[in-house]
């Protein structure tokens, strides 16, 4: 049963990833050597607030955003994985007759695991560490409908996850985040429960955090220079929920969505993802 649930997390882990490249949600958990995981996606983000600073203010229009993904991970080792995601996009607000279209920001990343939980000790959780690099997308910046931050960079990341029986598990990830374009260092966190229902269908529950080192909110000023949207101390809290399932032993589908219940400079969104999967 345990081997069943590891499949369902590592090939879940790959679908239900974030359509934002803010929660980079990387697994302990990693896929059988010389396995692939080829995965698309269609992930829809909408928003009527906005976190002006810490008070919610209403937009006046929601703000909406269609995801394209495609990603791949591969098992180059027991102990090494390798992955990437792009993604192209569409952003438009309520209102407006601008719909921005675009290439979205890119990520190639390698985890390492650490410890392996199967094998050192029954009392030892699975270790990893993952490093991905963050390639910007082609779009316009400094508005508020604006596809990403328009920055590239590096993240890190300690990654912990433990079966406490056949069909709970618990992982979570702990991150920082530098970016070029004067975008602020950021530190992250994804913590998640995932349970086996049946021999096909996990579901999972998680929260996912981002704080950001910014010193400015929006509307603030720098010396008589205004402040660029990709500059603020964007934070942000969400829960989401969902689930995967195995079609067949090569085939899988998930479903999650996600909802943002605190942040600072940033969208009181929702967003839902939808994901299949083709392991080989």
């Amino acid at each position: 049963m345990k081997n069943r649930l590891l499949s369902e997390l590592v090939v879940g882990g790959v679908l239900v990833a974030s359509s934002s490249t803010i929660f980079a949600e990387g697994s302990p958990w990693l896929p059988a050597p010389g396995s692939t995981t080829i995965a698309i996606e269609s992930a829809f983000q909408t928003a009527d607030d906005f976190y002006i600073g810490s008070d919610k203010e209403s937009l006046g229009g929601d703000v909406e955003q269609l995801n394209y993904g495609l990603s791949v991970e591969y098992g180059v080792l027991d102990n090494l994985s390798v992955d990437a995601r792009l993604s192209y996009a569409t952003s438009e607000q309520e209102g407006t007759s601008t719909k921005r279209r675009d290439f979205a920001d890119s990520s190639i990343g390698l985890t390492w695991r650490l410890v392996d939980e199967f094998i050192f000790s029954e009392y030892a959780p699975s270790v990893g560490v993952r490093v991905a690099a963050i390639i910007a997308g082609d779009y316009e910046v400094g508005t508020i409908d604006a596809i990403g931050e328009g920055a590239s960079g590096v993240d890190a990341s300690l990654l912990v996850g433990k079966y406490v029986t056949d069909k709970l598990a618990f992982s979570g990830e702990l991150g920082y985040r530098v970016r070029d374009s004067d975008v602020p260092d950021d530190v992250f966190y994804n913590l998640s429960a995932s349970y086996l229902i049946n021999s096909t269908v996990n579901v999972f529950l998680g929260l996912q955090g981002v704080s950001s080192n910014g010193d400015f909110d929006i509307g603030d000023d720098d010396s008589g220079r205004a402040v660029e949207f990709s500059e603020v101390q964007e934070n942000s809290i969400q829960v989401d929920f969902g689930f995967a399932a195995s079609i067949t032993h090569a085939v899988s589908i998930a479903a999650n969505c996600s909802s943002v219940i605190d942040g600072r400079n940033t969208f009181a969104g929702k967003a839902c993802v939808l994901s299949a999967g083709y392991t080989f």
